[in-house]
């Protein structure tokens, strides 16, 4: 049986933006506004080219390719709901 990564690389990538949220939320702040949509365009175009002509492409690419893109948002909500919104880290 094949052991599955995609577990490990979502986590990665998780500990990525809480450690850079917790440090420079600025940084966090650009970081999620160019990689989230990157990720979930790059799955839109995957499912639609899935869907003109079928490949061998596991499932769990796409599932992958989602929380790619969602992680980075939960974690910026996450963050300025504890900010309250007032996106303070902009005026430092």
């Amino acid at each position: 049986m094949e052991k599955k990564w995609w577990p490990y690389g979502l986590a990665t990538e998780s500990v990525f933006f809480l450690f850079l949220w917790a440090v420079h939320p600025y940084t966090a702040w650009l970081m999620t506004m160019v990689l989230s949509p990157l990720f979930l365009s790059i799955f839109v175009v995957a499912k639609i080219a899935e869907w003109l002509e079928k490949s061998n492409v596991d499932r769990s690419f796409f599932t992958f390719m989602v929380l790619l893109g969602i992680i980075p948002l939960v974690w910026a909500l996450l963050f300025c709901w504890l900010d309250d919104f007032q996106f303070s880290w902009l005026t430092e």
